[in-house]
């Protein structure tokens, strides 16, 4: 949005007065009189919405065959299966 300065409208940045409705698993940028929402890495949605990707689920995912994927809240992680490195 703008304020009126009285001298004029200048922008009001809403991501650095935390005045946006961005996800907070999602990064706010400034525009000219708006701003714009863009899901984290590992996210997807419109920026408002942001859900998890489950990479395990997906397959994609780096984990070797010889490892089990464990999805986590925007990443996974790889386990060895037992008694393997």
């Amino acid at each position: 949005g703008y304020l009126d300065t009285g001298l004029g409208c200048s922008n009001i940045d809403e991501c650095a007065d935390n005045s946006h409705n961005c996800s907070h698993h999602a990064i706010c940028e400034d525009a000219e009189g708006s701003y714009d929402c863009m899901c984290n890495n590992g996210f997807e949605g419109d920026g408002w919405n942001c859900t998890d990707v489950d990479e395990c689920a997906m397959g994609n995912h780096t984990c070797g065959e010889n490892a089990a994927c464990t999805n986590l809240e925007g990443n996974y992680t790889c386990e060895c299966n037992l008694g393997l490195e």
